[in-house]
């Protein structure tokens, strides 16, 4: 998230709340709006960075976990 200038109070945010794993979308989605980032008009979109960060992050780890 820091590459893509993301502001370290957001970045913050997400550190301090300790669910890290959503069930549905609509469980990211409220969580995003819990932490007052849903509909922010600033640049970069804080819910799109985070969002994007979050599939990346699972795609990640579901390859880690593979077994040959």
């Amino acid at each position: 998230m820091k590459e893509h200038n993301l502001p370290q109070i957001v970045i913050g945010k997400f550190k301090q709340h300790k669910a890290r794993i959503f069930s549905s979308a609509d469980d990211w989605e409220r969580h995003l709006q819990a932490l007052g980032l849903s509909g922010l008009k600033i640049a970069p979109d804080p819910a799109l960075v985070a969002s994007e960060a979050a599939l990346w992050a699972r795609s990640t780890i579901k390859d880690c976990c593979r077994t040959p």
